[in-house]
Formats: C-alpha cells, sequence, structure tokens
C-alpha cells in the first residue's frame, strides 16, 4: 500500500469514528497533554494500572497489541467497572469537561439513570484534589530515605482500604536510632504526593503528625529537642483540631471535646502518626487509639510494643541497602572511605542508620576512620544513651528477664529459646521463660525470627549489654556455665574417660549437622571462652562431640584451630585422646586443605601421643591408613599398597576379636574406602566400585550416614561411563538430608550426568543449587562446579 492511500485510509478512519471512538480518544490526547508524554507512553501505563487494579487479567500486559487500542477501534469494553474507571481517568486527569463524561457513558451504552450520580460524585471528588491533603508532616529531604521497600509495602499494604486486614492500629517499633519515624513518613510523604492519582476511597483526607520525641542524638551527643513536643492527649487532640480546621474543638472541654473529636475523625479519613509513643506518660492516649474511629487508621513508633494487633519490626538495613546508605551519606558530607573502610562500618552498624550517620559525620569532621569508629567501642557513649539505656534500666539487676537477656548478650549469634532459658536458670520453668521472651521483645531489646522461632539482637545492642557483663563477673560465670551445660545436653557429650569416645559423635555426626549450622557462631566462641578459661574438662567433653558434625559442615579451618586447642589439652591432663585428635582431627583436615607436609608431620605426632597410652594401637592403624591416602594421591602406589595390606591384617584381627565393635566397622569401611581409591589411581574402576559396596555394607551395620559413598559410587560410575549407575547412586545420595556436604556434591554429579546426557536445562539447574551450597558452606568443590556452569553457559 503507498503512503498517499495510507494517508486516505487514517483519515477515513478519523472521518468513519463512531461516537465512543471519539470519547475514548480524547483520555489519552488529554492525559498526553496534561502530562507533556506521548499518547502511546500514557497508554502504557494506564494499562499496567488497570492491571494492578483488577480490572484486566495479567497476561493482557505481554499482548503485542495493547487492549486499550483495541478499545481506540470502537471496541466498547464489557465491563461497566472499566467504563466508570476511565470516566473518572477522563474527567479528573484528562481534565475533559462535565458533558465529555456523559457523551463517553451513553456511547458506552453505560445504564443512563447511573450517569448523574457519577458525575455528581467526580464532581464532589474534583473540589475534593482542588482542595489538596490536609496535613502538618514536617519537611524532610526524601532522597536520603533508603531500602525499607518490604516495611513500605507492608505497611502501604495495612493503610489501604482495600487490606483485608482491617488494620485500623499500626505499630512501627525497633530500637532508637533504627529508622521508624523515617518509614512511617516516607509512607505519609508518598501518600501526599500521589493524593490525586490515588482512588477516591484510597486516599486520606489528612494526615496529622505527633511527636512526643525529647531529644535527639548528633555526633556532638544528645540533645533536648526545643520545639514544642506532643506530651498529652490535649495536645494530640489540639493538632487533630487545628489540620482539620475544627475550632470549635479546640473550644470545647471535657466530654463534649471527646465527642467532637470523635464526630471529625469519624466524617474525614484520617492518618494519625503519633512517634515516640513510649515517651507519652497520659495513660489516656492508649484508651483513645484503641477506640478510634473509623476510616480513621493510627500508626505508632515505639520502642515498646503496645498490645495491638499489627506490628512492623524494624531492625538493621540489609546490606545492600546499607551500603548504599554509607556510600550516599559520605558524599552528602564530603566524608572519604575506602572500600575495606565501608565494609567494616557495615559489619560494625549492622545496618542501624544511626551508628552509620554518626561515624560518618565524625568522618566529615576529619577524624581518621579508626578514631572515628573507636567510639563505637565504649558503652558509655552517648548512642548507647539513646538507643538503648531506658529500655534497659526498665529491668531490674535481680529479675529474670534481665539474666535472659544478658544470655543472649553472651551468645555470638541467635539462639533458642531453650539455650536462653537453660543459661538463665529457667529451664524448669517454660511458662516464665516464654513471658520473659515476650517482654523483652516488645521492649525492641531482642527480635524473634517466627519461622525459626529463635532470637538474636543487634551488634550495638550486644557490645553494650557485654559492658554490663563485665561489671558483674559472678553472673557472667553463671550464665556461661548454664550455656555450656545446655550445649552438652544438646549434642549429648560423653563425659567418661574412655578414650574411644572421640569416635562417639560420628554416629549422629550427619543428623546433627543442620542443628549444628545454626549454634556454630556461639559454639565456636563458647568452645574458644573454654580454652581461655582453662576449662579444659567441658573443653574436651563438648568439643569432642562436634568433632565430626564441623567436618559435615565445612569449615575446615574452625576444625583444625579446635583440633589444635583440645589436642594441647589432651597432653596436658595426660589423655589419650590426643591421638586421635591429632592422627584424624588435624591430619585430616589438613589432608583436605592440600598441606601434606603438615598432613604427615601431625600423622607422626599422633603416633608419637598414642605410644604414650595403652591399647591404642587403632590409632596407629588409622594414622597408616591416611598416610596411605596420600601416597595415592601423590602416585606413590607400591608404599600405598604396602600401607594398605598392613592396616588390612590389623583391622581383620581387630574384627575377629570385636565383630560388632563400632570402631572396627568405621575402620573397615574407611579401609575399603581407601582401596576403592587405589583401584581407581590404577583405572581399575570396576574393582573400586567393588571395594565401595564394601563399604556400604560396613556403614549400614555400623550405623553411619551412606551420603558420601552413594556420592563415591555415582563417582566411580560416571568414571565407567555408567551413566544410569551414576544417576541412581547420586540420587541415592540425596536421600540422607542431614549430609548436607554430600548432597551438594551429588547434585554436582547430577549435573555432570546431565551434562553427558546433553540435557543442558537439567545440567545448568543441578549445577546452580549445587554452586549456590557449595558457596555458602566454603567448600573447595565451589570451583569446580563454577568452571561447569561456565561450560553449561554457551546452552542457555
Amino acid at each position: 500500500m503507498t503512503d498517499k492511500k495510507r494517508t486516505r485510509r487514517r483519515k477515513s478512519d478519523e472521518v468513519e469514528d463512531n461516537p465512543f471512538q471519539k470519547a475514548i480518544k480524547r483520555i489519552w490526547k488529554g492525559l498526553a497533554a496534561q502530562t507533556g508524554r506521548d499518547e502511546a507512553d500514557v497508554k502504557y501505563d494506564l494499562l499496567l494500572e488497570m492491571i494492578e487494579k483488577g480490572y484486566l487479567p495479567v497476561h493482557k500486559a505481554d499482548q503485542y497489541t495493547n487492549i486499550l487500542d483495541t478499545w481506540s477501534r470502537g471496541n466498547v469494553p464489557p465491563d461497566w467497572t472499566i467504563l466508570r474507571f476511565l470516566a473518572e481517568v477522563g474527567y479528573l486527569r484528562a481534565k475533559l469537561p462535565d458533558s465529555w463524561v456523559e457523551e463517553f457513558l451513553i456511547a458506552g451504552n453505560y445504564p443512563r439513570e447511573a450517569i448523574g450520580p457519577i458525575l455528581a460524585d467526580l464532581r464532589a471528588e474534583n473540589a475534593e484534589i482542588d482542595r489538596g491533603l490536609l496535613h502538618n508532616l514536617p519537611q524532610r529531604d526524601p532522597s536520603r530515605f533508603v531500602g525499607r521497600q518490604e516495611e513500605v509495602a507492608q505497611l502501604r499494604r495495612l493503610l489501604s482500604p482495600d487490606s483485608n486486614s482491617q488494620a485500623w492500629v499500626i505499630t512501627v517499633d525497633g530500637i532508637g536510632g533504627v529508622g521508624k519515624s523515617e518509614l512511617v513518613l516516607e509512607v505519609a510523604d508518598q501518600l501526599r504526593q500521589e493524593y490525586a492519582r490515588l482512588r477516591r476511597h484510597e486516599r486520606f483526607q489528612a494526615i496529622v503528625w505527633v511527636t512526643a520525641k525529647e531529644t535527639g542524638l548528633s555526633d556532638s551527643g544528645i540533645i533536648t529537642r526545643v520545639h514544642r513536643r506532643t506530651s498529652s492527649l490535649d495536645d494530640i487532640y489540639t493538632a487533630i483540631a487545628r489540620v482539620l480546621g475544627r475550632l470549635d474543638i479546640l473550644e470545647a472541654d471535657g466530654p463534649t471535646r471527646d465527642d467532637r473529636i470523635h464526630e471529625a475523625l469519624a466524617g474525614t479519613r484520617t492518618l494519625l502518626i503519633i512517634d515516640n509513643l513510649e515517651s507519652l506518660k497520659d495513660e489516656t492516649v492508649l484508651s483513645f487509639i484503641r477506640e478510634v474511629p473509623r476510616p480513621t487508621k493510627v500508626v505508632v513508633t515505639t520502642r515498646r510494643r503496645i498490645d495491638v494487633a499489627y506490628a512492623i519490626r524494624l531492625i538493621g538495613l540489609a546490606d545492600n541497602d546499607a551500603m548504599t546508605l554509607i556510600e550516599r551519606e559520605a558524599a552528602l558530607k564530603g566524608a572519604s572511605l575506602n572500600e575495606e573502610e565501608r565494609k567494616r562500618l557495615l559489619t560494625l552498624s549492622k545496618g542501624v542508620p544511626i551508628v552509620i550517620n554518626l561515624v560518618i559525620s565524625r568522618l566529615a569532621l576529619g577524624l581518621p576512620f579508626k578514631t572515628a569508629v573507636q567510639y563505637l567501642q565504649h558503652p558509655e557513649y552517648d548512642l548507647y544513651r539513646y538507643a538503648l539505656e531506658d529500655s534497659v534500666e526498665s529491668l531490674e539487676p535481680s529479675e529474670a528477664a534481665y539474666h535472659l537477656l544478658l544470655a543472649l548478650a553472651l551468645c555470638a549469634g541467635d539462639a533458642s529459646r531453650e539455650a536462653l532459658g537453660t543459661a538463665a536458670g529457667l529451664d524448669g520453668d517454660e511458662e516464665q521463660r516464654d513471658e520473659v521472651l515476650v517482654r523483652l521483645e516488645s521492649l525492641s531489646l531482642i527480635n524473634r525470627d517466627a519461622r525459626e522461632d529463635r532470637f538474636a539482637m543487634l551488634p550495638l545492642t550486644r557490645f553494650y549489654l557485654r559492658s554490663r557483663l563485665a561489671a558483674d563477673p559472678e553472673l557472667e560465670q553463671r550464665l556461661f556455665q548454664g550455656l555450656a551445660a545446655f550445649y552438652k545436653r544438646l549434642f549429648a557429650a560423653d563425659e567418661s574417660a574412655n578414650p574411644d569416645r572421640y569416635w562417639q559423635s560420628i554416629r549422629g555426626a550427619a543428623q546433627a549437622e543442620a542443628l549444628l549450622e545454626k549454634e556454630w557462631a556461639t559454639l565456636r566462641d563458647l568452645l574458644f571462652r573454654l580454652h581461655e578459661m582453662s576449662n579444659y574438662g567441658d573443653l574436651l567433653t563438648l568439643g569432642l562431640a562436634l568433632i565430626h558434625p564441623i567436618n559435615y559442615m565445612g569449615p575446615l579451618e574452625d576444625r583444625l584451630a579446635l583440633c589444635r586447642r583440645m589436642a594441647d589439652v589432651a597432653r596436658a591432663v595426660n589423655d589419650p585422646v590426643e591421638a586421635w585428635l591429632l592422627s584424624d582431627g588435624m591430619g585430616w583436615m589438613y589432608y583436605r586443605l592440600g598441606r601434606d607436609d603438615d598432613f604427615l608431620d601431625v600423622l607422626n605426632e599422633g603416633r608419637l601421643a598414642a605410644a604414650r597410652h595403652a591399647g591404642m594401637g587403632l590409632a596407629l592403624t588409622l594414622a597408616d591408613l591416611h598416610e596411605a591416602y596420600l601416597h595415592i594421591k601423590q602416585g606413590h602406589m607400591r608404599r600405598a599398597r604396602a600401607l594398605l595390606e598392613s592396616v588390612t591384617e590389623q583391622v581383620a584381627a581387630h574384627r575377629r576379636a570385636n565383630p560388632t565393635e563400632f570402631i572396627g566397622l568405621l575402620l573397615g569401611s574407611r579401609l575399603a574406602d581407601r582401596w576403592s581409591a587405589y583401584y581407581q589411581a590404577l583405572g581399575e574402576i570396576e574393582q573400586a566400585s567393588e571395594m565401595l559396596k564394601e563399604s556400604v555394607a560396613l556403614r549400614e551395620l555400623s550405623g553411619e550416614d551412606m551420603g558420601s559413598t552413594h556420592y563415591n559410587v555415582g563417582r566411580l560410575r560416571l568414571l565407567a561411563g555408567d551413566l544410569a549407575g551414576a544417576r541412581r547412586a547420586f540420587t541415592g545420595a540425596l536421600n540422607y538430608p542431614q549430609h548436607q556436604k554430600y548432597r551438594t556434591l551429588a547434585r554436582y554429579g547430577l549435573a555432570l550426568v546431565a551434562e553427558q546426557e546433553e540435557n543442558w536445562p537439567e545440567a545448568i539447574r543441578q549445577a546452580r543449587q549445587a554452586l549456590d551450597r557449595a558457596e555458602q558452606m566454603g567448600l573447595e568443590e565451589a570451583a569446580e562446579i563454577g568452571e561447569l556452569l561456565a561450560r553449561l553457559s554457551a546452552f542457555e
């Protein structure tokens, strides 16, 4: 078709437009004129808005032809709700006249008897928009608000009249300086800016802001607020009356004033924001909040929760948002931080805005970073008084709540309610323990993860409370011993003098892995502290119960450091367990880290330790078995075979005398594993597979987890080109959910199988899952998995 014909067709179309086409096209033109944007852009934004409001299904956004174009060609929407919405857009946003509303709705076959009321409603709404939002919101710089997208969305949902929650009173709580006021002001500011665009029933007609905040915190210390603050219910009434323009309320008193406030709030959809509720001493304020009439809603910021149904708890910003705040504030204030300093501030602040702002303000004054952050190391610093002291001081030093709070401060990470209750001496009183936890949470001193039912506190809070612990060493020691007792019970520690007790934790090692992963931060700190305190008995008892579960988790350096300390202790107290700790505990870690010389040195240390005690022959056998594995790795096959044959005789003799004894079965399975490695190194894959079958049988007898063995079988079947067998074995490893390391490696194996089958989507899926978990656990195989994903990227 020529350009001339196209021009004729377009002119013809304009001539032939029916009344609905003409009316609806005026919406697009009017919106474009009002906004200064292209018609195509305003139509697409309107389409997305209609999908968001539920007028259109989501898939309409993906269609090549915009449904609004379909309507522009004269197709009338079948839904009167859509026609009503479009009339609203044309009248209120595109600024089309009253006559257009009638023409548009008549052309769309809208019931004529309903058009008059609709037009009257739109006129009233237009007058409301022209009048604007009534408010007394303070001035602020919205560009300095960072993050909190989830909390903003949650608060917006709770404030919406469409919310199923029907929340009329909402609290935003947290410690001082965490950003409660800023969050609420950000949402209020959004509602103010979007006032004209919101549907009428979504709008607040008035927003009333009152603050009871008495003090603030600057880089020079705590400052008393100069401007008039709210201190009573009368002050709140006055603020409401002034914003709503109801001078009659100011003139009344007593019950008459109460009635007029109730009438004003019932007749005007109002958002009442009360900042720093805990500073108000007037008890009638709580009664007023609970009885506020619909459609008014109340948002309260507080350090202490009140008994309302809806609460938003604020902790520090997410890491990426905190880093954005650090960079933004540094740029704004002219402070300079390098990458290492930014990361250090992120760690110290844990995303609490007030900490970030104070440190950067000090940097802007010209202080070096080290000096600027030193203030955080002083518990008497005004920051702690401002953010925490009032809440902590509300607890009596002798009461259970104070002790339980300090028990959590002792923990390096989060903790279960059982651990805290035992440490605080509430082990036999679960009801009191749980009531105390609720009270501490209501004071914003601790935070509960509802999904895991575990409790944590901000680093800011922990540092301050540890300074209090240091001032009461007797209480600190009692709480510490309570924690140690809990963990010894949790991990079934063997307190006997049996030198073979080193191996007892291997029976439940895989099952303990998930539990240990949650507890490791606190346990690591506790174990090293036991060493510093020369509490050798508890260190060996608890530490031996954890050696093998740590191996399953993957923090090799942690296990190495712990085993070294425990071996030193065992030598000091002449405990034969030293031989096991050296030969297996440290030796195996050196092997996995590729430190071959250290591996051989520590094996010889273990042999010397075993020789100092009677009945330690199996420790010598294990040292030989480990050394054989190193020779296989280095290609010294003759020396490896000689050691394996010697160990085979020793293990066979022990098992003949002790056929069901656990350590004999365990060494037998390890011996079969080493023979398998030996035959694999020689390229005899089937023989290697046979030895692994023997390992599986022995592990079944000893009750060990078999995830690792199934993984190794899968690896051998893959080498043999038996993809079906490899898949079966790797899938078998997935059936041992407690052993996360080998579940991860099994997914890697399944990715390799899928790669050979050229099943690229499956290979990529399994490899991604494996890499995510391997990186979380710090597994050395993460690099190999990353290389596989890089290869597979060509097939995405």
